[in-house]
């Protein structure tokens, strides 16, 4: 049943407004933390590539 509910959420988030309210809850709670974890990632390889934008020199493609 547990891997059934697990499965269907995985395939679809529409799932979680049929589940019961205390499972609907944790389902949601797992999404919140996964989402907060993507986008401090995220954010974690924005501000590497703005400081190294800052330390790259920029040169003419066509020199020889």
């Amino acid at each position: 049943m547990v891997l059934q509910i697990v499965d269907e959420i995985r395939h679809s988030v529409s799932v979680l407004k049929d589940l019961p309210p205390e499972v609907q809850g944790l389902a949601r709670e797992v999404y919140f933390e996964a989402l907060r974890y993507a986008f401090l990632a995220s954010t974690g390889v924005a501000l590497v590539a703005l400081i190294s934008a800052f330390f790259a020199r920029g040169r003419r493609l066509d020199r020889d």
